[in-house]
């Protein structure tokens, strides 16, 4: 879980969480996750976000919270892919917590 509290320098013209910072949170979050799954590989590979799909339900107005997950068959499926060709495809859901 990673959490980002509201700043002045954080926020848009609206007084929210900016988009960007929001995105990147979720990025970092997603980056911790990997490296905490498959700690054999956190040296060897550069994750790499390949493709996206933001979507924002409300406002950042405080302290945001999140939380990356990845299925079981990711999780089974992406040490054989790295071992076999230095690469894998990895699917990363990051949620934000109440």
């Amino acid at each position: 879980m990673f959490q980002l509290e509201k700043r002045e320098e954080l926020t848009n013209h609206l007084g929210t969480m900016h988009a960007g910072v929001l995105f990147t949170l979720a990025e970092a979050s997603s980056g911790q996750l990997l490296a905490t799954l498959f700690p054999d590989w956190a040296d060897k590979v550069i994750p790499v976000v390949r493709r996206s799909k933001v979507k924002y339900n409300k406002p950042g107005t405080t302290t945001i919270y999140s939380r990356a997950t990845v299925t079981d068959e990711t999780k089974s499926k992406v040490p054989g892919d790295l071992e076999k060709r230095g690469r894998s495809i990895a699917d990363v859901s990051v949620k934000p917590l109440d």
